[in-house]
């Protein structure tokens, strides 16, 4: 009975050992397949923010290129082959990540690049895909194929947007071509163990990176990571286990159609956690054979009794030893997370299940002045802006109460200048093995720059507008004012005045439209004449004196004609006419009266007898132009040695002093 009843209690301890030790093994393996999920989702967002920075880099360089080329016709003749070939090259040089940059034209020869000027490359690539497909009418962002470059060796692929022709065609490309080993170098700092791999794949599934990276430049490693069939939406991410024994995170960026994929061997994911069971495995069987050998011994004795005790208080050192590692462990994954949060690009933070925030990364501090742990809590709050608080408060309350994810954008001040930037706050919510909501993982990076350059292409795409429609305006007053009788004047005198009116939208375009100096004006419209009048001796009769002036773009339209008109007036008839005819243009701020005053002086031409009687189309275009424009008058003086033209224009219509200047991206 006695022994039935000792092998009784062994059968109920064992099983009971047996199901408990099953139970936290299977509840530790969840438990570490959730935190693996949750680490390897969080280095896929930061992954995939680096690689949206990055490809926004590499368009905005071709973007700059392909604003810097305009139109690629006469791009040589020109003279401007040289100027673009070295903004190309200190694109290339400020860069990690791009290789080169260059610009064809529309059949495909290479115009400009970043290597030599003139450039290296001889020969037609218009049957390069990715000239193909702009060809083909493709107008925006192109990411081309990744393959070997034909110098270095390294695998690159290419960002490529058309340049167009004034008549809206297709008038070329632009190209850079972006490193492939450039993003993994960055993703082999990510710290994710053995195994782990890396991809960015086009939307078609072209691979752009491989991560480990392979033994030859012309083909990615046999078990590379690829292209993931079941895609999450742009901005979206999922983790999932793969086929192969693969945890895996896909990602695809908002921005760009690319697609980040991740993945670590469930081997390396599960190690710790075998070895753990494997351990307990061991405690638990040591344990069945001391019950084993209690229900045997029985009651022996207690110098027995007293040994297996000190055998289980060994073996229960040794688990604490053990648990005792795998805390130190766990600490110091903690640090290599608060390590890497630290030097982010963005400022990372986690909040509890009830949003206050728990942890903010180094550089939140560092970019707010707050001071350590100050962003705790709802601290964090004292750093936004005023007005902004109370919409971010109500955001984060609804994401809070729907245990979902938020995006939400608000002013913080920035410690360095104090000044209000924007920023962009993405939260991801964090669940524990069981399911239950533990808070929020998120980043907050700032996005003024963006929002900037957003605001200044609206502004200057509104300006643009109001200039072209501007200059035909003028354009359609020099044909009204052109007389028609006479074919060849006609074609010359409205010849004159486009190309007067073009001299002046040179000068605007090369300052942005921001305005340009009256004395540049002056110089550009004289000097066609000067030369007709004798090159370096023509110039040296032209004399011009008065303060620097800023003129706004429309009064250097209007003046650009009148001086034309009173140029050509004067070659015909006055002083630039003559052989020893001199031209004085002097002007000055009259500060009382409000008005910029400006007066043409000939002397040493024709002699002039009387005013002459009829009033020409010259006289009335400068009306036209002084007047109906600009509002100002013009008045002209017939004395004996030449004529003199007095000009007075509104100060406040006429100058750029007081404007803020027009902002470009």
């Amino acid at each position: 009975m006695q022994r039935a009843a000792w092998l009784l209690a062994l059968v109920v301890s064992g099983t009971a050992c047996t199901g408990m030790w099953t139970l936290g093994v299977l509840a530790d393996r969840r438990s570490v397949l959730k935190g693996a999920e949750a680490n390897l989702a969080a280095t896929a967002r930061l992954l995939e923010e680096h690689a949206d920075r990055a490809f926004a880099a590499g368009d905005r360089a071709v973007q700059a290129a392909v604003a810097a080329v305009g139109d690629p016709a006469g791009l040589r003749e020109e003279g401007r082959a040289p100027g673009l070939h070295e903004r190309l090259r200190l694109l290339v040089v400020d860069s990690q990540q791009l290789s080169s940059a260059w610009v064809m034209d529309r059949d495909g020869t290479t115009l400009v690049d970043s290597w030599s000027e003139p450039p290296s490359t001889v020969g037609a690539y218009a049957h390069r895909p990715y000239f193909q497909a702009h060809l083909a009418g493709e107008r925006g962002l192109r990411i081309g194929s990744a393959a070997p470059g034909s110098v270095s060796g390294r695998m690159r692929f290419t960002l490529s947007r058309p340049l167009e022709a004034p008549d809206g065609g297709f008038s070329g490309i632009a190209v850079a071509g972006v490193y492939s080993d450039y993003f993994g170098a960055v993703y082999a700092e990510a710290g994710l163990g053995d195994g782990a791999q890396f991809a960015l794949f086009r939307d078609d599934g072209a691979r752009l990176v491989a991560w480990p990276p392979a033994a030859s430049a012309s083909e990615p490693p046999a078990d590379a990571l690829g292209m993931p069939q079941d895609l999450p939406s742009p901005g979206e991410g999922l983790v999932r286990i793969a086929d192969g024994g693969r945890l895996e995170a896909i990602r695809r960026l908002d921005r760009f159609p690319v697609v980040l994929a991740v993945s670590q061997p469930l081997d390396v994911v599960l190690a710790d956690w075998r070895e753990r069971t494997w351990l307990a495995g061991l405690v638990l069987a040591a344990v069945l054979a001391m019950l084993t050998a209690l229900a045997v011994v029985g009651r022996r004795g207690a110098a027995r009794q007293q040994a297996l005790t000190a055998a289980l208080q060994g073996e229960r050192e040794a688990l604490e030893r053990r648990v005792e590692e795998r805390t130190a462990a766990l600490q110091e994954s903690e640090a290599r997370f608060r390590d890497m949060a630290d030097h982010a690009p963005v400022m990372v933070w986690v909040t509890d299940a009830a949003g206050r925030c728990t942890f903010l990364g180094q550089s939140w501090y560092d970019f707010t002045g707050q001071a350590p742990h100050a962003g705790e809590g709802m601290g964090w709050l004292d750093a936004v802006h005023p007005e902004d608080r109370a919409a971010t408060r109500a955001t984060t309350r609804a994401a809070l109460a729907a245990q979902e994810g938020f995006r939400l954008e608000y002013r913080i001040r920035r410690a360095e200048d104090g000044a209000w930037r924007f920023v962009l706050a993405v939260g991801a919510p964090r669940y524990d093995a069981q399911g239950s909501f533990l808070g929020y993982i998120g980043s907050s990076m700032d996005i003024t720059e963006r929002r900037e350059a957003e605001e200044r292409q609206a502004l200057m795409a509104r300006e643009l507008d109001h200039r072209a429609k501007n200059a035909l305006t003028v354009v359609q007053a020099a044909l009204r004012l052109t007389p028609r009788h006479d074919a060849d004047a006609f074609a010359k005198a409205v010849e004159g005045r486009v190309a007067a009116l073009a001299r002046a939208h040179s000068a605007l375009a090369e300052g942005r439209w921001q305005g340009v100096r009256l004395r540049s004006v002056l110089e550009a419209e004289l000097a066609t004449f000067a030369q007709a009048g004798g090159g370096a001796a023509g110039a040296q009769r032209i004399a011009l004196q008065g303060p620097d002036i800023l003129l706004t773009p429309p009064a250097v339209q209007a003046l650009s004609m009148a001086v034309h008109e009173l140029a050509t007036n004067a070659t015909k008839y006055g002083a630039l006419g003559a052989p020893h005819g001199r031209l004085c243009v002097t002007w000055w701020r009259d500060e009382a009266a409000g008005r910029l005053r400006l007066r043409w002086e000939e002397r040493d031409g024709p002699e002039i007898a009387n005013e002459p009687r009829r009033r020409g189309f010259g006289a009335r275009v400068i009306q036209a132009t002084i007047g109906g424009q600009l509002g100002g008058e013009a008045e002209r003086l017939w004395e004996r040695d030449g004529m003199v033209c007095l000009i007075a224009l509104p100060l406040a219509r006429v100058t750029q002093e007081r404007h803020a200047p027009l902002a470009a991206s």
